[in-house]
């Protein structure tokens, strides 16, 4: 049975998520699992809240990703405490870096391209 994780961020965040992931043919929360992923990997969340850690207080929109192995989201969770912030605080951190780092479009080859944008 999945599970699920949310982070939040503003309202306009959230529609520039959504958006970013559709420029690259995901819904938001396939991009949200997919960095969720990439974050325990890399595990540099300490460094991403320092930077992104803010969260919206007034106007704030949650973002749901749906993880479907338990063992993820348990480890997510572990990375956030050990980071001293709840899992949601951290995927939210997670979520707002890669608007402004563009992982996902650096690492496809997209970088300010949209999939329907014509490539000549």
């Amino acid at each position: 049975m999945p599970t699920q994780q949310q982070g939040y961020l503003t309202a306009a965040e959230r529609t520039e998520f959504a958006a970013y992931a559709k420029e690259h043919g995901l819904h938001a929360t396939a991009l949200g699992r997919l960095l969720i992923i990439r974050e325990l990997k890399l595990r540099r969340l300490t460094r991403l809240l320092s930077r992104f850690g803010d969260q919206p207080v007034a106007g704030r929109r949650k973002l749901t990703v749906h993880i479907t192995d338990p063992v993820l989201k348990s480890a997510f969770g572990n990375l956030a405490r050990k980071a001293g912030v709840s899992p949601s605080a951290a995927a939210a951190a997670v979520f707002r870096a890669e608007l402004t780092e563009r992982w996902l479009s650096a690492s496809v080859g997209q970088e300010g391209k949209g999939l329907t944008e014509d490539s000549t």
